[in-house]
């Protein structure tokens, strides 16, 4: 289970603990203690507790496949370093196909649901303040090229209401865009757009600015066509 899981992210896996039984024909695993390693053996990503309802899919492919991926309590560090590189759990991402592998495995399980996860954003280039985001939910739905999602996530009061961001999007790998279409729906009821100076840089006009925002996005080859808003 865990070379199976290691191959399909790209990286070590180590899992403290299984448990399993069956839902229906599927076998049912209960992982606890979930750690994706980095080049240097440590715990790049933490996951308390991982539930997985394995598809038999996974014999025809030799690609783990899952019918129902779910995640309790991840905590996510995203940090951008003195450099301007990305690193997402502690892992820097190069911009090479290879990053794309985790990813693109994702778009390969029917169902991930995502549960009170927290995301931190840490800029050491512009040397500012963390930005914590609570209360994260997704859900992901995969049927072949097909991907629909859900992603509700709470930044603190003083910043804005509740982020809901919802998208219908045909594609398959994201190591090629050129190919996917879709829309996009982002819903943000309310913003005190002038406190984010303290982590983006912003043009004097927003220093002061207030407002809410619901958008619908078109994409087609892999390119924003259009634009819908209604802003307040």
């Amino acid at each position: 289970i865990t070379l199976l899981a290691s191959r399909a992210v790209g990286m070590p896996v180590t899992i403290g603990k299984i448990e399993a039984d069956w839902r229906g024909l599927r076998p049912h695993l209960v992982f606890t203690d979930v750690r994706l390693l980095d080049t240097q053996g440590n715990s790049a990503l933490v996951l308390r507790r991982v539930d997985n309802v394995v598809s038999w899919t996974t014999l025809l492919s030799l690609e783990l496949r899952l019918s129902t991926l779910e995640i309790d309590d991840p905590d996510l560090v995203i940090r951008r370093d003195k450099q301007g590189m990305l690193h997402v759990a502690g892992l820097q991402l190069s911009g090479q196909s290879s990053d794309n592998k985790l990813s693109d495995w994702l778009l390969h399980q029917s169902r991930i649901l995502v549960s009170n996860g927290r995301v931190t954003w840490q800029d050491d280039l512009y040397d500012r303040p963390s930005l914590v985001l609570s209360q994260l939910r997704l859900r992901l739905d995969n049927s072949g090229k097909r991907h629909r999602f859900a992603v509700s996530v709470v930044p603190p009061a003083d910043i804005a209401a509740p982020l809901d961001l919802r998208g219908n999007l045909v594609g398959k790998s994201f190591s090629d865009w050129s190919d996917w279409r879709g829309e996009l729906f982002a819903q943000l009821d309310h913003a005190d757009v002038g406190v984010w100076g303290a982590w983006l840089k912003l043009p004097d006009e927003l220093s002061s600015a207030k407002g809410g925002v619901r958008a619908w996005l078109g994409i087609k080859g892999g390119q924003l066509e259009r634009i819908t808003a209604d802003l307040n």
